[in-house]
Protein backbone atom coordinates (compact mmCIF):
# COMPACT_ATOMS: atom_id res chain seq x y z
CA UNK A 1 0.00 0.00 0.00
CA UNK A 2 1.56 3.38 -1.15
CA UNK A 3 1.72 5.69 1.83
CA UNK A 4 1.43 9.30 1.40
CA UNK A 5 3.52 11.90 3.52
CA UNK A 6 2.75 15.44 4.14
CA UNK A 7 4.44 19.06 4.84
CA UNK A 8 3.26 21.73 7.65
CA UNK A 9 2.52 24.68 6.07
CA UNK A 10 3.00 27.20 8.68
CA UNK A 11 2.21 31.14 8.82
CA UNK A 12 3.49 34.23 11.13
CA UNK A 13 2.83 38.10 10.33
CA UNK A 14 6.07 39.72 9.22
CA UNK A 15 8.86 36.69 10.19
CA UNK A 16 10.42 34.39 8.60
CA UNK A 17 9.89 30.69 10.68
CA UNK A 18 11.03 27.43 11.05
CA UNK A 19 10.22 24.27 12.44
CA UNK A 20 10.68 21.20 14.32
CA UNK A 21 9.14 17.94 14.66
CA UNK A 22 9.26 15.41 17.09
CA UNK A 23 6.79 12.33 17.67
CA UNK A 24 6.62 10.06 20.37
CA UNK A 25 4.23 7.01 19.57
CA UNK A 26 3.28 4.59 22.68
CA UNK A 27 2.03 1.24 21.49
CA UNK A 28 -1.62 0.01 23.13
CA UNK A 29 -2.50 -2.84 22.51
CA UNK A 30 -4.07 -1.94 18.72
CA UNK A 31 -4.00 1.76 18.93
CA UNK A 32 -1.57 4.17 18.87
CA UNK A 33 -0.90 6.94 21.20
CA UNK A 34 0.54 9.89 19.30
CA UNK A 35 2.81 13.10 20.67
CA UNK A 36 3.80 15.46 18.31
CA UNK A 37 5.41 18.68 19.49
CA UNK A 38 5.98 21.16 16.87
CA UNK A 39 8.59 23.65 17.63
CA UNK A 40 8.27 26.78 15.80
CA UNK A 41 10.17 29.81 15.97
CA UNK A 42 10.78 33.20 13.77
CA UNK A 43 13.93 35.41 13.76
CA UNK A 44 11.57 38.41 14.91
CA UNK A 45 9.30 37.74 17.87
CA UNK A 46 5.34 37.26 17.08
CA UNK A 47 2.24 37.38 18.67
CA UNK A 48 1.33 34.10 17.38
CA UNK A 49 1.42 31.16 14.78
CA UNK A 50 -1.09 29.61 12.19
CA UNK A 51 -0.36 26.46 11.56
CA UNK A 52 -2.20 24.11 9.10
CA UNK A 53 -0.97 20.50 9.74
CA UNK A 54 -2.18 16.93 8.38
CA UNK A 55 -3.66 14.40 10.94
CA UNK A 56 -2.28 11.26 10.45
CA UNK A 57 -4.90 8.57 8.92
CA UNK A 58 -7.91 8.10 10.99
CA UNK A 59 -6.10 9.96 13.82
CA UNK A 60 -8.88 11.28 16.50
CA UNK A 61 -7.51 14.45 18.34
CA UNK A 62 -7.16 14.14 22.23
CA UNK A 63 -5.78 18.25 23.02
CA UNK A 64 -3.72 20.73 21.45
CA UNK A 65 -2.06 22.82 23.94
CA UNK A 66 1.17 25.07 23.44
CA UNK A 67 3.41 26.67 25.96
CA UNK A 68 0.67 29.09 27.30
CA UNK A 69 -2.04 26.64 27.83
CA UNK A 70 -4.87 24.41 25.93
CA UNK A 71 -5.91 25.54 22.74
CA UNK A 72 -9.28 25.88 21.85
CA UNK A 73 -8.87 27.60 18.63
CA UNK A 74 -8.06 25.15 15.79
CA UNK A 75 -10.40 23.49 13.33
CA UNK A 76 -10.86 19.82 11.59
CA UNK A 77 -11.93 19.70 8.13
CA UNK A 78 -11.45 16.46 6.50
CA UNK A 79 -7.44 15.66 7.60
CA UNK A 80 -6.22 18.75 8.17
CA UNK A 81 -6.37 20.60 11.17
CA UNK A 82 -5.78 24.19 11.25
CA UNK A 83 -3.83 25.73 14.74
CA UNK A 84 -3.18 28.88 16.26
CA UNK A 85 -1.54 29.61 18.95
CA UNK A 86 -2.69 31.52 22.07
CA UNK A 87 -1.94 35.29 21.24
CA UNK A 88 -0.17 36.68 23.90
CA UNK A 89 3.27 39.07 24.11
CA UNK A 90 5.25 38.86 21.18
CA UNK A 91 7.73 36.01 21.63
CA UNK A 92 10.50 33.79 19.02
CA UNK A 93 9.86 30.53 19.83
CA UNK A 94 6.99 28.18 21.14
CA UNK A 95 5.77 24.76 20.97
CA UNK A 96 2.73 23.14 20.06
CA UNK A 97 1.56 19.87 22.01
CA UNK A 98 -0.83 18.10 19.89
CA UNK A 99 -1.67 14.44 21.18
CA UNK A 100 -3.82 11.91 19.23
CA UNK A 101 -5.22 8.04 19.39
CA UNK A 102 -4.59 6.18 16.04
CA UNK A 103 -7.08 3.07 16.24
CA UNK A 104 -6.27 -0.51 14.95
CA UNK A 105 -3.21 1.56 13.49
CA UNK A 106 -1.03 -2.58 14.54
CA UNK A 107 -1.84 -5.08 11.67
CA UNK A 108 -1.00 -8.74 12.70
CA UNK A 109 -2.01 -10.13 9.31
CA UNK A 110 1.42 -12.50 10.15
CA UNK A 111 0.86 -12.41 14.21
CA UNK A 112 3.08 -12.88 16.28
CA UNK A 113 5.01 -10.25 13.82
CA UNK A 114 3.22 -7.39 14.54
CA UNK A 115 3.12 -4.10 11.75
CA UNK A 116 2.87 -0.75 12.24
CA UNK A 117 2.64 1.62 9.62
CA UNK A 118 2.24 5.40 9.89
CA UNK A 119 2.99 8.38 7.51
CA UNK A 120 3.57 12.24 9.98
CA UNK A 121 4.06 15.65 8.31
CA UNK A 122 6.61 17.29 8.70
CA UNK A 123 7.86 20.90 7.89
CA UNK A 124 10.25 20.94 4.51
CA UNK A 125 13.99 20.49 5.00
CA UNK A 126 13.57 21.29 8.73
CA UNK A 127 14.12 18.12 11.71
CA UNK A 128 12.40 15.43 12.48
CA UNK A 129 12.60 12.82 15.06
CA UNK A 130 10.33 9.86 15.79
CA UNK A 131 10.77 7.83 18.79
CA UNK A 132 8.18 4.53 19.13
CA UNK A 133 8.34 2.93 21.98
CA UNK A 134 6.45 -1.09 22.03
CA UNK A 135 8.46 -4.63 22.77
CA UNK A 136 10.40 -7.02 21.37
CA UNK A 137 11.23 -4.14 17.94
CA UNK A 138 12.63 -6.26 15.08
CA UNK A 139 13.40 -3.87 12.08
CA UNK A 140 11.72 -0.71 9.99
CA UNK A 141 11.64 0.80 7.36
CA UNK A 142 11.41 4.87 7.07
CA UNK A 143 12.53 7.10 3.57
CA UNK A 144 15.23 7.99 1.83
CA UNK A 145 17.18 10.66 4.49
CA UNK A 146 16.35 9.14 7.38
CA UNK A 147 18.15 7.04 9.75
CA UNK A 148 16.96 4.70 12.47
CA UNK A 149 18.61 3.49 15.48
CA UNK A 150 16.98 0.10 17.61
CA UNK A 151 16.80 -1.84 20.55
CA UNK A 152 14.55 -3.83 22.24
CA UNK A 153 12.03 -1.71 23.18
CA UNK A 154 12.63 1.79 21.59
CA UNK A 155 12.91 2.63 17.69
CA UNK A 156 14.13 6.28 16.68
CA UNK A 157 14.71 7.69 13.32
CA UNK A 158 15.96 11.09 12.51
CA UNK A 159 15.92 13.09 9.09
CA UNK A 160 14.21 16.13 7.73
CA UNK A 161 10.99 16.57 6.70
CA UNK A 162 7.62 14.50 6.71
CA UNK A 163 8.13 10.43 7.37
CA UNK A 164 6.67 7.30 6.92
CA UNK A 165 7.20 4.45 9.12
CA UNK A 166 6.75 0.67 8.84
CA UNK A 167 7.78 -0.92 11.86
CA UNK A 168 7.82 -4.61 12.85
CA UNK A 169 7.84 -5.68 16.25
CA UNK A 170 7.01 -8.89 17.93
CA UNK A 171 5.03 -10.68 20.50
CA UNK A 172 7.95 -12.21 22.23
CA UNK A 173 11.47 -12.45 22.05
CA UNK A 174 13.31 -13.39 19.44
CA UNK A 175 15.30 -16.79 20.11
CA UNK A 176 17.82 -15.97 17.47
CA UNK A 177 20.56 -13.36 17.06
CA UNK A 178 19.76 -12.49 12.94
CA UNK A 179 16.39 -13.93 12.50
CA UNK A 180 12.42 -13.96 14.01
CA UNK A 181 10.49 -16.72 12.91
CA UNK A 182 6.39 -17.57 13.05
CA UNK A 183 5.79 -21.28 14.08
CA UNK A 184 8.58 -23.46 16.06
CA UNK A 185 11.27 -24.18 13.57
CA UNK A 186 15.15 -24.46 14.22
CA UNK A 187 16.97 -21.32 12.31
CA UNK A 188 20.07 -22.31 14.60
CA UNK A 189 22.27 -23.61 11.29
CA UNK A 190 20.81 -20.08 10.01
CA UNK A 191 22.16 -17.97 12.31
CA UNK A 192 25.47 -20.08 12.50
CA UNK A 193 25.91 -18.95 8.33
CA UNK A 194 24.38 -15.73 7.95
CA UNK A 195 27.90 -14.68 8.37
CA UNK A 196 28.10 -16.02 4.57
CA UNK A 197 25.99 -12.59 3.07
CA UNK A 198 27.76 -10.06 5.80
CA UNK A 199 31.19 -11.56 4.42
CA UNK A 200 30.08 -11.08 0.74
CA UNK A 201 29.01 -7.98 0.65
CA UNK A 202 30.64 -6.43 3.60
CA UNK A 203 27.60 -4.65 5.11
CA UNK A 204 26.03 -6.24 8.48
CA UNK A 205 22.46 -6.66 9.30
CA UNK A 206 20.48 -3.75 8.84
CA UNK A 207 18.01 -4.57 10.84
CA UNK A 208 17.75 -5.03 14.49
CA UNK A 209 16.20 -8.67 14.08
CA UNK A 210 14.86 -10.25 10.08
CA UNK A 211 11.39 -11.61 10.40
CA UNK A 212 10.24 -14.45 8.86
CA UNK A 213 6.42 -15.40 8.63
CA UNK A 214 5.21 -18.81 7.27
CA UNK A 215 2.50 -19.21 5.49
CA UNK A 216 -0.11 -22.25 4.29
CA UNK A 217 0.43 -22.33 0.48
CA UNK A 218 -2.90 -21.23 -0.44
CA UNK A 219 -2.07 -17.47 1.32
CA UNK A 220 1.81 -17.50 0.38
CA UNK A 221 0.48 -17.90 -3.61
CA UNK A 222 -1.88 -14.87 -2.90
CA UNK A 223 0.87 -12.81 -0.99
CA UNK A 224 3.80 -13.52 -2.62
CA UNK A 225 5.77 -14.43 -5.34
CA UNK A 226 3.49 -17.81 -6.21
CA UNK A 227 6.40 -19.51 -8.06
CA UNK A 228 9.34 -19.02 -5.46
CA UNK A 229 10.53 -20.60 -2.18
CA UNK A 230 10.57 -17.00 -0.42
CA UNK A 231 9.87 -13.38 -1.18
CA UNK A 232 11.36 -10.37 0.83
CA UNK A 233 8.52 -7.58 0.53
CA UNK A 234 10.99 -5.07 2.34
CA UNK A 235 10.91 -3.49 5.86
CA UNK A 236 12.77 -6.56 7.30
CA UNK A 237 10.05 -9.04 6.38
CA UNK A 238 10.62 -12.33 4.57
CA UNK A 239 7.61 -14.42 3.55
CA UNK A 240 8.18 -18.33 3.11
CA UNK A 241 5.42 -21.55 2.33
CA UNK A 242 5.00 -24.21 5.05
CA UNK A 243 6.33 -26.52 1.77
CA UNK A 244 9.82 -25.58 2.14
CA UNK A 245 9.70 -26.61 5.56
CA UNK A 246 8.36 -30.02 4.90
CA UNK A 247 9.64 -33.47 7.02
CA UNK A 248 11.19 -31.04 9.71
CA UNK A 249 13.93 -29.16 7.17
CA UNK A 250 15.39 -25.87 7.56
CA UNK A 251 16.06 -24.37 4.24
CA UNK A 252 18.95 -22.40 5.27
CA UNK A 253 20.37 -21.06 1.63
CA UNK A 254 16.71 -19.99 0.83
CA UNK A 255 16.88 -17.69 4.18
CA UNK A 256 20.13 -16.71 3.29
CA UNK A 257 18.82 -15.61 0.19
CA UNK A 258 16.12 -13.77 1.40
CA UNK A 259 18.59 -11.76 3.82
CA UNK A 260 20.43 -10.77 1.13
CA UNK A 261 17.88 -8.85 -0.69
CA UNK A 262 16.91 -7.27 3.40
CA UNK A 263 21.24 -6.52 2.83
CA UNK A 264 20.53 -4.39 -0.71
CA UNK A 265 17.63 -3.15 -0.20
CA UNK A 266 19.54 -1.02 1.73
CA UNK A 267 22.26 -0.24 -0.47
CA UNK A 268 20.49 0.10 -3.70
CA UNK A 269 18.21 3.05 -2.08
CA UNK A 270 18.49 5.07 -5.31
CA UNK A 271 17.75 2.26 -7.72
CA UNK A 272 13.70 2.29 -8.67
CA UNK A 273 14.10 0.51 -11.74
CA UNK A 274 12.82 -2.92 -11.68
CA UNK A 275 15.97 -4.36 -13.11
CA UNK A 276 17.26 -6.74 -11.04
CA UNK A 277 20.50 -8.86 -12.14
CA UNK A 278 22.94 -7.44 -9.56
CA UNK A 279 20.16 -7.74 -6.72
CA UNK A 280 19.35 -10.96 -7.83
CA UNK A 281 22.70 -12.07 -8.12
CA UNK A 282 24.43 -11.40 -5.21
CA UNK A 283 21.71 -13.57 -3.60
CA UNK A 284 22.00 -16.77 -5.54
CA UNK A 285 25.58 -16.64 -4.99
CA UNK A 286 24.98 -16.27 -1.38
CA UNK A 287 22.92 -19.26 -1.64
CA UNK A 288 25.35 -21.44 -3.77
CA UNK A 289 27.93 -21.01 -1.05
CA UNK A 290 25.12 -22.02 1.28
CA UNK A 291 24.92 -25.12 -0.65
CA UNK A 292 28.48 -25.63 -0.38
CA UNK A 293 29.05 -25.57 3.03
CA UNK A 294 26.32 -27.76 3.73
CA UNK A 295 27.64 -30.71 1.48
CA UNK A 296 24.45 -30.01 -0.62
CA UNK A 297 23.98 -31.14 -4.29
CA UNK A 298 23.98 -27.92 -6.39
CA UNK A 299 22.75 -28.06 -10.53
CA UNK A 300 25.14 -26.76 -12.82
CA UNK A 301 24.87 -23.42 -13.44
CA UNK A 302 25.24 -23.89 -17.60
CA UNK A 303 26.57 -26.98 -17.70
CA UNK A 304 25.45 -30.64 -18.72
CA UNK A 305 23.72 -32.83 -16.19
CA UNK A 306 25.33 -34.18 -12.12
CA UNK A 307 25.03 -37.27 -10.91
CA UNK A 308 25.17 -38.27 -7.59
CA UNK A 309 24.11 -41.50 -5.58
CA UNK A 310 22.67 -41.21 -1.94
CA UNK A 311 20.95 -44.10 -0.27
CA UNK A 312 22.40 -46.29 -2.97
CA UNK A 313 19.69 -44.08 -5.50
CA UNK A 314 21.02 -42.80 -8.10
CA UNK A 315 19.86 -39.18 -8.61
CA UNK A 316 20.59 -36.98 -11.45
CA UNK A 317 19.96 -33.21 -11.37
CA UNK A 318 19.63 -31.29 -14.09
CA UNK A 319 21.68 -28.13 -15.15
CA UNK A 320 19.78 -24.80 -14.89
CA UNK A 321 20.61 -23.75 -18.04
CA UNK A 322 22.83 -25.43 -20.81
CA UNK A 323 26.02 -23.84 -22.81
CA UNK A 324 23.60 -23.61 -25.46
CA UNK A 325 21.21 -21.20 -23.72
CA UNK A 326 24.00 -18.65 -23.48
CA UNK A 327 25.71 -19.19 -26.70
CA UNK A 328 22.34 -18.78 -28.11
CA UNK A 329 21.71 -15.01 -26.19
CA UNK A 330 25.28 -14.12 -27.22
CA UNK A 331 24.84 -15.35 -30.53
CA UNK A 332 21.65 -13.57 -31.12
CA UNK A 333 22.68 -10.09 -29.36
CA UNK A 334 20.45 -10.27 -26.87
CA UNK A 335 20.50 -7.63 -24.50
CA UNK A 336 17.47 -8.18 -22.31
CA UNK A 337 19.56 -8.96 -18.96
CA UNK A 338 19.42 -5.03 -18.21
CA UNK A 339 16.28 -4.68 -17.56
CA UNK A 340 15.36 -8.31 -16.60
CA UNK A 341 13.19 -8.86 -13.26
CA UNK A 342 12.18 -12.39 -11.70
CA UNK A 343 8.10 -11.44 -12.94
CA UNK A 344 9.25 -11.98 -16.68
CA UNK A 345 7.84 -15.73 -16.57
CA UNK A 346 9.63 -16.76 -20.35
CA UNK A 347 13.07 -15.69 -19.01
CA UNK A 348 12.92 -16.28 -15.51
CA UNK A 349 15.30 -19.36 -15.38
CA UNK A 350 17.85 -17.85 -17.47
CA UNK A 351 17.86 -14.62 -15.76
CA UNK A 352 18.23 -16.26 -12.42
CA UNK A 353 21.15 -18.64 -14.06
CA UNK A 354 22.82 -15.33 -15.49
CA UNK A 355 22.60 -12.93 -12.86
CA UNK A 356 24.54 -16.02 -10.69
CA UNK A 357 27.05 -15.93 -13.66
CA UNK A 358 27.28 -12.64 -13.50
CA UNK A 359 28.53 -12.05 -9.89
CA UNK A 360 30.36 -15.87 -9.92
CA UNK A 361 32.24 -14.26 -12.60
CA UNK A 362 33.30 -11.13 -11.16
CA UNK A 363 34.44 -12.76 -7.82
CA UNK A 364 36.69 -15.29 -9.57
CA UNK A 365 38.19 -12.68 -12.10
CA UNK A 366 39.00 -10.55 -8.94
CA UNK A 367 39.05 -11.24 -4.73
CA UNK A 368 36.80 -13.07 -2.69
CA UNK A 369 36.21 -9.56 -0.82
CA UNK A 370 35.78 -7.33 -4.17
CA UNK A 371 32.62 -7.07 -3.59
CA UNK A 372 32.73 -5.10 -0.57
CA UNK A 373 33.88 -2.23 -2.78
CA UNK A 374 31.43 -2.24 -4.81
CA UNK A 375 29.10 -2.38 -2.41
CA UNK A 376 30.24 0.80 -0.56
CA UNK A 377 30.19 2.77 -3.92
CA UNK A 378 26.77 1.72 -4.10
CA UNK A 379 25.75 2.67 -0.42
CA UNK A 380 26.94 5.79 -1.09
CA UNK A 381 24.80 7.31 -4.15
CA UNK A 382 21.66 8.98 -3.22
CA UNK A 383 19.78 10.36 -6.77
CA UNK A 384 17.34 7.71 -7.59
CA UNK A 385 17.33 5.80 -10.92
CA UNK A 386 14.42 5.05 -13.04
CA UNK A 387 15.62 3.25 -15.96
CA UNK A 388 16.38 0.11 -15.92
CA UNK A 389 19.51 0.39 -18.77
CA UNK A 390 20.84 3.38 -16.88
CA UNK A 391 20.40 1.40 -12.98
CA UNK A 392 22.41 -1.40 -15.11
CA UNK A 393 25.09 0.09 -16.33
CA UNK A 394 25.68 2.21 -13.70
CA UNK A 395 26.11 -0.62 -11.78
CA UNK A 396 28.68 -2.43 -14.27
CA UNK A 397 30.51 1.07 -14.06
CA UNK A 398 31.00 0.50 -10.29
CA UNK A 399 31.94 -2.83 -10.42
CA UNK A 400 34.33 -2.00 -14.10
CA UNK A 401 33.13 -5.27 -15.45
CA UNK A 402 31.94 -6.74 -18.81
CA UNK A 403 27.92 -7.33 -19.05
CA UNK A 404 28.78 -10.31 -21.30
CA UNK A 405 30.54 -13.01 -18.61
CA UNK A 406 32.56 -15.66 -21.09
CA UNK A 407 31.90 -14.07 -24.11
CA UNK A 408 33.73 -15.66 -27.36
CA UNK A 409 33.30 -16.58 -30.41
CA UNK A 410 34.29 -20.06 -30.49
CA UNK A 411 31.99 -21.78 -28.33
CA UNK A 412 34.68 -24.26 -26.99
CA UNK A 413 36.18 -20.94 -25.08
CA UNK A 414 32.82 -20.21 -24.08
CA UNK A 415 32.26 -23.87 -22.48
CA UNK A 416 35.87 -23.39 -21.09
CA UNK A 417 35.27 -20.28 -19.13
CA UNK A 418 31.72 -21.52 -17.70
CA UNK A 419 33.92 -24.67 -16.56
CA UNK A 420 36.57 -22.90 -14.82
CA UNK A 421 33.90 -20.61 -13.12
CA UNK A 422 32.02 -23.37 -11.86
CA UNK A 423 34.84 -25.26 -10.32
CA UNK A 424 36.13 -22.27 -8.44
CA UNK A 425 36.71 -22.55 -5.14
CA UNK A 426 35.02 -19.29 -3.87
CA UNK A 427 36.00 -18.38 -0.33
CA UNK A 428 34.49 -16.17 2.56
CA UNK A 429 35.83 -12.71 3.76
CA UNK A 430 35.05 -13.14 6.98
CA UNK A 431 33.83 -9.10 8.26
CA UNK A 432 34.92 -7.95 11.58
CA UNK A 433 32.62 -8.47 14.85
CA UNK A 434 32.43 -4.89 16.66
CA UNK A 435 34.90 -6.61 19.74
CA UNK A 436 37.22 -7.28 16.75
CA UNK A 437 36.96 -4.08 15.55
CA UNK A 438 38.42 -2.25 18.29
CA UNK A 439 41.43 -4.85 18.73
CA UNK A 440 41.98 -4.77 14.79
CA UNK A 441 40.81 -1.23 13.23
CA UNK A 442 42.35 -1.40 9.80
CA UNK A 443 40.36 -5.04 9.17
CA UNK A 444 37.70 -4.72 6.94
CA UNK A 445 34.30 -4.04 8.53
CA UNK A 446 30.85 -3.03 7.20
CA UNK A 447 29.93 0.70 7.75
CA UNK A 448 26.28 -0.38 9.91
CA UNK A 449 25.93 -2.45 13.39
CA UNK A 450 22.91 -3.74 14.80
CA UNK A 451 21.88 -0.20 16.57
CA UNK A 452 22.01 2.10 13.42
CA UNK A 453 21.22 1.72 9.58
CA UNK A 454 21.63 4.06 7.15
CA UNK A 455 19.12 6.19 4.87
CA UNK A 456 17.60 3.77 2.05
CA UNK A 457 14.78 2.92 -0.39
CA UNK A 458 13.20 -0.33 -0.41
CA UNK A 459 11.95 -2.64 -3.04
CA UNK A 460 8.21 -6.40 -2.81
CA UNK A 461 11.27 -28.86 16.72
CA UNK A 462 11.91 -27.07 20.10
CA UNK A 463 14.87 -24.83 19.28
CA UNK A 464 17.37 -23.95 22.54
CA UNK A 465 17.06 -19.98 22.87
CA UNK A 466 20.06 -18.02 21.42
CA UNK A 467 20.08 -14.38 23.27
CA UNK A 468 20.72 -11.27 20.93
CA UNK A 469 24.26 -10.59 21.24
CA UNK A 470 24.51 -6.92 22.58
CA UNK A 471 28.35 -6.31 23.30
CA UNK A 472 29.55 -3.72 25.68
CA UNK A 473 30.35 -1.17 22.40
CA UNK A 474 26.83 -1.15 21.37
CA UNK A 475 25.68 -0.44 24.30
CA UNK A 476 27.92 2.47 25.02
CA UNK A 477 26.74 3.68 22.00
CA UNK A 478 23.31 3.31 22.69
CA UNK A 479 23.24 4.58 25.66
CA UNK A 480 24.86 7.90 24.43
CA UNK A 481 22.92 8.42 21.40
CA UNK A 482 19.46 7.96 23.70
CA UNK A 483 21.07 10.78 26.91
CA UNK A 484 21.58 13.35 23.57
CA UNK A 485 18.24 12.60 22.43
CA UNK A 486 16.75 13.58 25.50
CA UNK A 487 19.35 16.66 26.58
CA UNK A 488 18.18 18.15 22.91
CA UNK A 489 14.72 17.90 23.76
CA UNK A 490 14.84 18.81 27.44
CA UNK A 491 16.91 22.05 26.29
CA UNK A 492 14.21 22.28 23.81
CA UNK A 493 11.53 22.25 26.21
CA UNK A 494 9.46 18.99 24.72
CA UNK A 495 9.37 17.65 28.16
CA UNK A 496 6.26 18.52 30.24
Amino acid sequence: MHKSTFFLVLVCIMATTHGLSTFHIQVEGSDALVTANLTVSSEEPVNYWEISWIKPTNASIISIKDRHGPIDSYTVNSDTVSIQTNTETPRQRDRITIRMRIPNAVNTHYSPINQLELSLPGFQNENTTVVVNTSHILAGKTPLGFTEYYSDSMFVTQGKGPVSIHLLFANRSPRYKHFFITGEYNLTPADRLYYLPQGITGRKLPYKTLAIAVLPEHQYKQEAWKWSEGTYVGAGLILMPQSVFANNSIPVPIILHEATHAINARVLQWDRSNQSWFDEGVAQYVELLAQRKRNEHVPALFGEPRQFVKNGQRYVLKPRQTPDNLWEYYQNNRQFMHRWHPTQAHIRSFGYAYSELMIRAYVAENSPDSLHTVYEQLAQRKQPVKRPRTSSQLILSVMNFTSQPCFATDKSILIECLNRIQQANYSVPIVASDEQRNQKPKEVIPTTNWTTSEPRIEQKTKQQPLPVDTTTADQTMWQAFVNTIQKLWQQLGLFG
